[in-house]
């Protein structure tokens, strides 16, 4: 558990599942209530993050049930409140606020019968950074830095000014204050968040806190200092990204594994034969239910208007099944490969092909235009015309960094090499994104080199 803890923190998500089922499979042998119920806290925190919510909330009643058979109640009271945080948490990944604050609110009297001073301190803290990060997501300012004051007191009384949760702590109070432009304050406070992810090396944290330096740098006009946070952030939300798209494949092959080893031998007999039999159903309604697919993915019914490349993208709107459950807009893994298709897409640079529209590169990606529009939307937080004028402005600035002779094109030039269509396009776009004209970020480049020969001179 211990490894596992230290691995999470570091990224290292499915080593950090591996090492808690291992942990899993040995407390199962035994009637310790209390690790049951820490092991399933945990596998249902990580399931949770990689989006298995189904998993995640099985290991949720596994730890319910083990709490309610702790002794004494003390004990038995605290892990209940830490079911009830993380039950909070998946209401806030639903962005249910509300529900995560009446469920937080009923972790104070739990907590309150535990013996040890410093630990209850501690979990208290928790709660309170819990909340604040509630309030945030609600827009309440104010009420929100209340609980933020509220956690740093009770995690210093308990010794713990420098973890995990003092660093949200400091995140949550520097994003409010960039929010209500106490511009000073909030650079306190994302600068201590920093410091505390980068001595514990805790990646989702350095994402959050370099997310916001960059969004602090660029409302102060340093692009210099923008364009390094903000490079930073994007190589921690890749690695996230990696390490949960691996923990996600080590599940769904677990699970795979699992139910292979449970069916006996007559058992997988029949099932064979039951799917060689609906092979042969199938095959000819596949053959036509995929030569209409295509149709109806490369030919826009004629009913469909242009969109004309200004325009904004609508997200697409989830529906609810009778159960209030949220459906899926597409099938899972279809979502997964065309976010591994996204990806390719920006290593390769396709970007930068001036004719680009959401009807090409659906065409390319064989993808229809709904599912790419949904998953741009939902993933990458913005429109396509949005998304894709971003990542050929962050082009055209490496390059400007990077190769001094881009300093002597013409804006005009610029813009058609990273696949504007005009040079006034390209300018209200650049300015938009990084709040500096063209021509002002060419001669901030240039004096911060001029400045730099200097120096070393």
């Amino acid at each position: 558990m211990l490894s596992a803890d230290l691995l999470e923190k570091q990224g290292e998500r499915e080593e950090a599942i591996a090492y808690v089922l291992r942990a899993d499979s040995i407390v199962s042998l035994t009637d310790n209530y209390e690790w049951k119920a820490r092991i399933s806290g945990f596998l249902s925190t990580q399931y949770r993050i990689i989006g298995l919510i189904d998993q995640g909330k099985r290991y949720l009643k596994k730890g319910l049930e083990a709490s309610n058979k702790i002794t004494p109640k003390s004990a038995s009271d605290q892990y209940k409140g830490m079911v009830y945080q993380e039950m909070a948490h998946y209401a806030m990944q639903r962005k249910d606020y509300e529900e995560a604050i009446i469920l937080l609110k009923k972790v104070g009297p739990l907590f309150s019968s535990m013996k040890n001073v410093q630990m209850k301190n501690f979990f208290f803290g928790n709660n309170e950074e819990m909340l604040g990060r509630s309030y945030l997501g609600l827009v309440d300012y104010k009420t929100a830095q209340q609980h933020y004051n509220k956690a740093l007191d009770f995690l210093n009384k308990a010794g713990a000014g420098a973890s995990q949760w003092a660093g949200m702590t400091f995140h949550g109070l520097g994003k409010i204050a960039l929010e209500k432009k106490a511009y000073a304050k909030s650079l306190s406070y994302l600068q201590k968040a920093d410091t505390i992810a980068i001595a514990i090396d805790h990646t989702s944290l350095k994402e959050l806190v370099y997310r916001d330096l960059s969004d602090y740098y660029k409302t102060m006009g340093d692009l210099g200092k923008y364009s390094f946070y903000n490079t930073k952030y994007l190589r921690n939300v890749n690695k996230n990204i990696k390490s949960e798209r691996a923990a996600t494949n080590g599940a769904i092959n677990r699970l795979y594994e699992k139910q292979q080893g449970d069916l006996s031998l007559p058992n997988k007999l029949i099932m064979a034969a039951s799917v060689l039999f609906l092979l042969g159903v199938l095959l000819y309604y596949f053959i036509i239910k995929k030569r209409k697919r295509e149709q109806w993915l490369y030919e826009p019914p004629l009913t469909q208007p242009n969109v004309p490349e200004g325009d904004v993208s609508a997200p697409e709107i989830s529906h609810l099944a009778e159960d209030g459950n949220e459906e899926r807009f597409m099938p899972e893994e279809t979502e997964m490969s065309l976010l591994q298709k996204l990806e390719k897409f920006e290593k390769n640079q396709e970007f930068l092909n001036p004719n680009l529209s959401l009807t090409l590169l659906a065409a390319n990606l064989r993808i229809n235009t709904k599912y790419l529009s949904h998953v741009i939307n939902n993933h990458k937080k913005k429109d396509f015309n949005n998304y894709v004028n971003e990542l050929r402005v962050f082009y055209i600035i490496q390059k400007i960094q990077t190769d001094p002779s881009y300093l002597n094109y013409k804006i005009s030039y610029l813009a058609n090499e990273c696949g504007f269509s005009s040079h006034s396009k390209f300018a209200t776009v650049f300015k938009n994104t990084t709040g500096f004209t063209p021509s002002t970020f060419l001669d901030r480049v240039r004096s911060e080199i001029a400045a730099s020969k200097n120096v070393s001179q």
